[in-house]
């Protein structure tokens, strides 16, 4: 994966980062007071969570619509897709670009 580098504010930010981690394959680089930053095995951060205490509004909404990242090659998203349903991992769609 190619950084995009996201920065996500989280209620649950432990939780999120746990997500990233064990779904995603993630590794987390550094961690305190509720801050994560994660990212590749060589350090490339892809991913920064806040904590944050603003309260949801009515909707619920998460106020995300999604996120993107970019592979080598379709052989290895294709690894990735697999993983995640293997996984179970709640994801809601996905598609392949052409890039």
């Amino acid at each position: 994966m190619y950084p995009a580098r996201y920065q996500l504010n989280a209620l649950d930010s432990y939780s999120l980062a746990d997500f990233y981690e064990s779904n995603m394959g993630m590794k987390v680089l550094e961690e305190g007071d509720g801050y994560y930053r994660l990212g590749t095995s060589d350090e490339r951060t892809l991913l920064e969570i806040f904590p944050t205490d603003i309260p949801r509004g009515e909707t619920l909404s998460t106020g995300l619509y999604h996120t993107a990242f970019l592979f080598n090659d379709r052989e290895y998203m294709g690894s990735a897709l697999n993983h995640l349903m293997e996984t179970q991992s709640p994801i809601e769609g996905f598609t392949y670009h052409g890039v």
